[in-house]
């Protein structure tokens, strides 16, 4: 890693800083440069360079992590209502270090970032109102609608969520619908799984065990019990057109190595309907799954731990 002093000695290779030259520099892992262009900017009041330069000191790009420096440079790209330093300073004062935290002054800026529209402190300041002893729940859905309108995935499945309760705001299936499908159009499993439920049972919309297995089976095979052992239930026992017992044998096999304890009774009653070759078959495509998802379970872990 540099010093500090190398890194404000070394020659910039651009003729004069330039926030975007600074930012390619960054990109490309060039930090003595990405350093040497925005300091400059930064000093003259850019609230871009500013909190750029306090993130290179909160990560520790090319220079000594520094909590305290990157704040005092969040602060003042905040001030110029940066709403990235703004979340930033959000998130130390929140989530950082014990010497760091400051709950009241977190939620002040979480909360500016979130009238300015970031995405995720609108929602992170939603889920304040939803969670905490001291929020307001008819306006944390407030927030969660700013959020979702700011095309927030988890907001717009929260929000989703909340119509088809009905408890903060009147249930309205047809908007839960369209929220969920929001989330899901951006990858959000949970609102795959959702919709899932939603087509295959009926719920507000006209059934269709088709589109309810198009939902089920992008969210099993992004790793959701819940979608695993309700792809299995309808492969098991839904109409004649869905009914394939050797995908429900699948699907309810993974939903029980998930955890979902109740897929067993259905396993049983399909079990009985395949020859033994074929649950040989199966369970040797099941086991090649189930060793490639310990390997890659293995992998995340070992890679959290080295972080």
């Amino acid at each position: 890693m540099c010093c500090l002093a190398a890194v404000l000695a070394a020659p910039c290779s651009w003729a004069t800083p330039s926030l975007e030259n600074a930012k390619q520099s960054l990109k490309n892992g060039d930090y003595v440069d990405a350093f040497v262009q925005f300091m400059p900017l930064a000093q003259d009041g850019n609230p871009q360079a500013q909190y750029y330069v306090g993130t290179m000191y909160q990560d520790g790009l090319g220079l000594p992590k520094s909590a305290q420096t990157a704040i005092d440079w969040y602060r003042k790209a905040g001030g110029q209502n940066s709403v990235d330093a703004q979340m930033r300073l959000a998130q130390i004062y929140l989530d950082g270090e014990e010497v760091f935290k400051d709950r009241e002054m977190g939620l002040m800026w979480l909360r500016s970032a979130a009238n300015l529209g970031h995405p995720d402190a609108a929602l992170r300041f939603a889920r304040f109102h939803l969670e905490d002893e001291e929020g307001d729940r008819r306006s944390g859905v407030n927030w969660l609608i700013k959020a979702a309108n700011l095309g927030q995935a988890e907001a717009q499945y929260r929000l989703a969520s909340e119509y088809v309760r009905g408890k903060i705001i009147p249930r309205d299936i047809k908007k839960a619908v369209k929220w969920f499908r929001a989330s899901a159009k951006q990858n959000h499993t949970g609102a795959k799984t959702a919709l899932g439920y939603v087509y295959g049972e009926g719920y507000g919309v006209e059934r269709d065990h088709q589109t309810a297995i198009g939902f089920y089976a992008q969210a099993a095979k992004e790793g959701d019990p819940k979608a695993q052992h309700n792809l299995g239930l309808i492969y098991a026992f839904g109409n004649s057109k869905t009914i394939d017992h050797e995908k429900a044998y699948y699907w309810l096999s993974i939903a029980i190595y998930n955890g979902i304890k109740d897929a067993a009774n259905a396993l049983h009653e399909v079990t009985k309907k395949l020859s033994d070759e074929k649950i040989r078959a199966l369970n040797k495509t099941l086991q090649d799954y189930f060793a490639k998802l310990n390997a890659e379970r293995v992998r995340k872990s070992l890679a959290g731990n080295a972080q």
